[in-house]
């Protein structure tokens, strides 16, 4: 049977134990936070061209490194944090291609390239709908935070949502939001004035 301790995998048969999906095979491994017993099987001997790692080996181990990097991935999961916070620590979130056919939750911020975005409504992720413009009803980028004053107006681009009484720019111009547009909106402020906000 396939046995999970806080930091550690094994076989209580003393068997091999593989991780399915992958060529590793292995006596110990070290437990990375996500794993469950249906990631393994165990094997009574190693198949020819394999990863096989020899036992209790520190190979077999993940770094202190990646070690972090999982346990962090973790708790952004369910963490509300602030935009700046977020682009703090790029790295310490799931990409979208990592989260492919998983159900993701509203407020959950994802990695798609060199960006992060914020998923607006719950849905299961398909890798042909990622994170765009053209997705604007699933993701909202994340950008710096702004005060949204006229000192410090929020730089726009399609695909965010805006909000009455606040200051956006785009283009190098600035807009005063009239209304809240309640969505993500998909098209340039220069084509929503006298809509949802106006020039100054």
């Amino acid at each position: 049977m396939i046995v999970l301790t806080d930091k550690e995998v094994c076989s209580d048969a003393g068997k091999w134990v593989h991780r399915l999906g992958t060529r590793s095979y292995f006596r110990r491994c070290g437990r990375l936070p996500d794993d469950t017993a249906d990631m393994f099987e165990e094997a009574d001997a190693v198949p020819e061209e394999t990863d096989a790692v020899p036992e209790e080996t520190e190979s077999a181990k993940p770094t202190l490194e990646e070690q972090i990097k999982a346990l962090a991935k973790v708790q952004t999961r369910t963490m509300s944090l602030k935009d700046d916070e977020a682009l703090s620590m790029p790295d310490c979130f799931d990409s979208f291609e990592e989260l492919v056919g998983q159900e993701v939750q509203a407020g959950r911020i994802i990695r798609f390239g060199d960006e992060l975005w914020k998923v607006r409504q719950a849905h299961t992720v398909q890798a042909h709908y990622p994170p765009s413009m053209a997705t604007a009803a699933l993701y909202e980028r994340v950008d710096r935070e702004h005060a949204g004053t006229i000192e410090d107006p929020i730089p726009y681009s399609p695909s965010m949502e805006i909000f009455a009484g606040k200051y956006y720019i785009q283009g190098g111009t600035v807009y005063r939001c009239t209304r809240d547009s309640g969505q993500a909106l998909t098209h340039d402020l220069s084509a929503l004035t006298g809509i949802y906000v106006e020039t100054l």
